[in-house]
């Protein structure tokens, strides 16, 4: 989870560049305070500067960022989005596949999730969490915690995010599974100037990762987690838990064979703490790349595309074993929440989001009341990889338990998990997908 996306996006502070923030303080401190500080050594200088920056902060606030909040929203709506296969991103390495010409001229992504209705067999979803193995998610995160750091950032050459990745990939191909692995690269310019000298300034690379269960139609729910961490962790909760949550869910659809209606694709990915956030996420739904991706995995399932690929919703598994104290439970993430008025904004003015996130939450909701789990509501905080299909119109939940005292820490490393919470969140997150999947 990444925590300085979410303090930038409540302020409504990153809907400009990070690093232009931290460069304006870098380079204008020291004279701008030096001007502030002669000018407000008497008391009628203080007054007239504090009453100057309240009225400024005010104005320029009700000004700029309510108009540009929704501008990037609007901007990005699917109806305005269209495919551009002759403008490729030269950071960006895929496989070469056939696209039909169908796919080279519609709309990156559409949503219609609140048309998806209910089809799976009331006893499909619980006979299937039933095969969720306590065990084998222990025994999954114990071996990903030897690969050590996934950072993106300083300690990325250490090569535990890469290796990681290709165990992961091996570990899918093994369950003779589709397997789609995406790479892109990214300049660490983000945290500050530490960190800038840590890589040199030089172009650092991640990977996503992508598997399907392909279904009649070409209609599909995402269901991800990042594998990356911060700097100098393990990162056994943030995010070892979702990554292996994901891992037990496709182990135990495949073992039943499961065929569902509109296909399912799990997504791992990469540098969602490093660089501008979220990158793995914000590279798939860019330009043409979610096309090209889905096109693939479909081709390697022995699928001939005839149409669009579209995104109907995206579940986001980020930090779910957290034993932080306190009765908050299991967190999901939904539009009716109490909240402020910056978490709400995504929501006011895009009621198709807000429909088909409902309707996803609603499910979580009825699955924990169900079995008389502890649970609390929250509006879509901009922390997860969620943001990025909000960005895209595409209703999104995100399930989490809360912050411990090892986030971002090294204490991070597996004493601070939570294996209930975690098989809980599987299972949910299992039965939701299948629900809004199955006929």
């Amino acid at each position: 989870m990444n925590e300085m996306n979410g303090v930038y996006k409540d302020q409504a502070v990153s809907f400009l560049p990070a690093q232009d923030v931290e460069g304006q303080a870098d380079q204008k401190g020291n004279t701008w305070g030096r001007r502030v500080e002669r000018f407000s050594e008497s008391t009628p200088g203080k007054l007239i500067l504090g009453g100057l920056i309240l009225i400024g902060v005010g104005t320029i606030g009700a000004l700029i960022a309510v108009p540009l909040a929704l501008s990037n929203r609007a901007s990005i709506s699917p109806t305005n989005a269209s495919l551009n296969l002759s403008q490729t991103n030269k950071n960006i390495s895929y496989p070469t596949t056939y696209l039909p010409t169908d796919l080279q001229t519609e709309p990156l992504v559409t949503s219609s999730l609140p048309t998806l209705q209910n089809h799976a067999d009331p006893g499909l979803p619980e006979k299937l969490e039933s095969q969720i193995d306590s065990s084998s998610l222990e025994s999954m995160l114990q071996e990903l915690l030897t690969f050590g750091s996934r950072s993106s950032w300083c300690d990325a050459r250490g090569n535990g995010f890469a290796n990681a990745s290709d165990w992961l990939k091996e570990k899918i191909e093994e369950l003779d599974l589709p397997v789609e692995k995406s790479t892109f690269n990214y300049e660490d310019t983000y945290y500050g100037m530490s960190l800038r000298q840590c890589s040199r300034n030089k172009a650092l690379s991640s990977s996503n990762l992508f598997t399907m269960f392909p279904g009649e139609s070409q209609e599909c729910i995402i269901i991800g987690a990042h594998l990356d961490t911060v700097t100098n962790t393990v990162g056994a909760n943030d995010n070892g838990s979702g990554v292996v949550s994901l891992f037990e869910m496709i182990r135990v659809l495949q073992k039943e064979n499961f065929k569902p209606k509109h296909s399912i694709v799990f997504a791992f990915w990469g540098a969602e703490e490093a660089g501008k956030t979220l990158l793995g996420s914000a590279d798939f739904l860019h330009a043409d790349n979610a096309q090209i991706t889905l096109a693939n995995l479909w081709e390697q399932a022995g699928k001939n595309a005839t149409g669009k690929f579209t995104i109907s919703g995206y579940i986001n598994l980020d930090m779910v074993a957290g034993n932080a104290s306190g009765n908050e439970g299991i967190v999901i993430s939904d539009p009716d929440a109490a909240s402020t008025f910056w978490e709400y904004l995504p929501y006011s003015g895009f009621k198709r989001i807000a429909e088909g996130t409902r309707r996803i939450s609603q499910l979580f909701s009825e699955y924990f009341t169900r079995k008389d789990i502890p649970f609390t509501k929250t509006k879509m905080r901009r922390v997860g990889d969620h943001a990025s299909f909000q960005d895209k119109s595409i209703p999104s939940v995100m399930l989490y338990t809360g912050y411990d005292n090892c986030y971002h820490k090294n204490c991070d490393n597996g004493s601070n998990v939570d294996f209930q919470k975690l098989e809980n969140c599987t299972k949910s997150a299992l039965n939701v997908a299948v629900r809004l999947a199955s006929k």
